[in-house]
């Protein structure tokens, strides 16, 4: 059976000249055969109660190009209708030839025209099938910005305009060679459902996944600019990932880029009961699992903890191996261009950075700062609150070692208060054996010291030059004098004068040792002056700066309570 094109001008001749007797009538029409009927009736009608054709049609002459069978109606209904009560097909085209169709529709009239158009009540209103072709349906529009396959699907939630389904292959395929391969738009703008959704029922596939050899394997666009829904969303109820990148290259799995002025990437945990991370990196190889570059001005990387009445740390960082649980390093020019580390706290509690070391057997610091620079410092602490009356910088220990351990040359500032103090040397006698202590020589005042020897002239007398400063630097003298290899009632003649005293009473040739002391009077000494006595203030009422030399318990110490705060 050969299916050719249905064209209206033909319909008719076709019919008359291709009607041949049907097998049990009794009537013959003469060939060729023309008429016309206006009742209400059917005008020709074949009925055939065996086991052959009802009618058949056809061309004989291979070079003939009309239309074996063509139907025609001026009015509302169908040009050709085709009813089986019980076949599979109402309708049955069929092309032998090679690249030809088996049903061919056309409609030329009007934008909503159907070239073919298939309804069903219940089951499917076209389907295509192809056994060994590239296609069951294939469509195609030579018109911009046509549509080569459009389906409509309005009535159920799940009501879907274009199903794709395969045992093992893909559902739904599509490719370009310029433009998009596959594009999925929600036009209204109240609607609140995705434009894409992909799911899976397999425990180990993907329920959406991309490929590309050359370009991006996957892009997805905001283009509105007060739109402030994520390009991007991934929901994940059970125990998996929402979101994995996987990449066997050289090239990144994951990577998040903003030209706006919104954020690259935004990690957020909605569950307070959940004990799962917002943000998990772990990576088997040698490079860091997580690097994050800035090349701009600004932060590389801001951590930050909103809750006010949350206590933890807003960077924990932990390390089971023997290296640096933190490790900071930064090639700017100094800590107001580049800083390694920058840690903030805006609430009214909590640490800005919390280094630790639990395992007693580390012989590491936790906390190690280095610079190679020539003219910055390794390591800055500020207060710049200038109300402030915290401490900028506490160390403490519990143990029996320092709390602070200063390896070179220490300079302060400002003043210096301490419970005591001395020096710490090898021993003189017994360096590798021994150490040597001595207490410093404490005064409530700010008291400076000086001494030396001198030998008495020809009259017992002797003038003691000092410093050009000495004066300017000091007030309030005290002297002494001792006799050295003899006796005499040596006293000071002169008080210092012009940065001088004299010493006389002696004899000729006497050695005489001397002691003057003064106290400061410099500008930064008369600014800061040592308080001897002041009460304690009421918050530290009650309390010890050492408790336990007072046979009290560490709870009444002043400092016990920042110990126990900042852990």
């Amino acid at each position: 059976m050969k299916a050719t094109k249905f064209h209206p001008s033909e319909i008719i001749l076709a019919l008359v000249l291709g009607m041949c007797l049907v097998t049990g009538a009794s009537a013959q029409l003469t060939l060729p055969y023309s008429g016309s009927y206006s009742g209400s009736s059917i005008a020709f009608k074949l009925t055939d109660s065996g086991w052959t054709n009802a009618g058949w049609f056809e061309i004989m002459n291979p070079s003939n190009a009309t239309t074996a069978l063509v139907g025609i109606t001026s009015g509302t209904g169908r040009g050709l209708y085709g009813l089986t009560l019980l076949g599979d097909n109402g309708v049955f085209g069929e092309s032998r030839k090679s690249g030809g169709s088996g049903v061919w529709g056309v409609a030329n009239i009007g934008a909503a025209a159907t070239g073919v158009y298939g309804v069903s009540q219940n089951g499917r209103g076209v389907v295509g099938v192809s056994y060994n072709g590239e296609a069951g349906v294939k469509g195609r529009c030579n018109k911009t910005d046509g549509v080569g396959i459009w389906g409509i699907a309005d009535t159920g939630t799940w009501a879907k305009g274009i199903y794709g389904s395969s045992a093992s292959g893909t559902g739904v395929y599509g490719t370009s060679s310029t433009g998009y391969a596959g594009f999925f738009e929600t036009s209204n703008l109240s609607n609140t459902n995705p434009s894409l959704v992909a799911l899976t029922s397999g425990t180990n596939t993907a329920a959406f996944y991309a490929r590309s050899y050359t370009g991006n394997a996957g892009y997805f666009h905001n283009s509105n600019a007060s739109n402030s829904a994520s390009t991007l969303y991934a929901n994940n109820v059970g125990s998996g990932v929402a979101v994995e990148g996987y990449s066997s290259g050289s090239g990144t799995a994951v990577k998040g880029l903003s030209q706006g002025t919104g954020h690259a990437g935004v990690f957020q945990m909605d569950n307070s009961g959940s004990s799962a991370y917002a943000l998990w990196a772990t990576s088997i190889g040698s490079s860091p699992t997580v690097r994050v570059q800035k090349s701009g001005s600004g932060q590389a990387a801001s951590i930050e903890l909103f809750g006010p009445s949350n206590s933890d740390a807003a960077l924990n960082v932990t390390h089971n191996g023997t290296g640096a649980a933190v490790y900071a390093t930064t090639s700017g020019s100094g800590v107001n261009t580049s800083n390694a580390f920058h840690g903030v706290v805006s609430g009214t509690s909590g640490l800005a950075a919390r280094l630790q070391t639990t395992n007693s057997a580390n012989q590491n610091t936790a906390f190690y700062v280095t610079t190679n620079s020539q003219t910055a410092g390794a390591a800055r602490i500020e207060i710049e609150n200038a109300s402030s009356g915290a401490v900028a910088l506490y160390t403490n220990t519990a143990g029996t070692g320092y709390a602070a351990y200063l390896d070179g040359t220490v300079y302060v500032a400002g003043a210096l208060t301490k419970a005591g103090g001395g020096f710490k040397i090898d021993h003189p006698l017994e360096p590798e054996a021994k150490y040597l202590y001595h207490s410093f020589v404490e005064s409530p005042d700010m008291m400076n010291v000086y001494n030396g020897n001198v030998v008495l002239d020809a009259n017992g007398e002797a003038a003691v030059q000092l410093p050009d400063w000495f004066e300017a630097l000091n007030k309030d003298f005290r002297y002494q004098l001792t006799c050295i290899g003899g006796f005499a009632p040596v006293y000071i003649a002169q008080k210092v004068s012009n940065n001088q005293f004299t010493i006389a009473g002696g004899t000729s040739g006497l050695e005489v040792s001397w002691q003057v002391t003064g106290i400061r009077q410099d500008a930064w000494a008369n600014t800061h002056r040592l308080p001897v006595e002041e009460d304690k203030p009421a918050a530290e009422q009650g309390t010890y700066l050492h408790p336990e030399d007072f046979g009290q318990p560490l709870a009444l110490g002043v400092e016990f309570a920042n110990r126990s705060k900042d852990r």
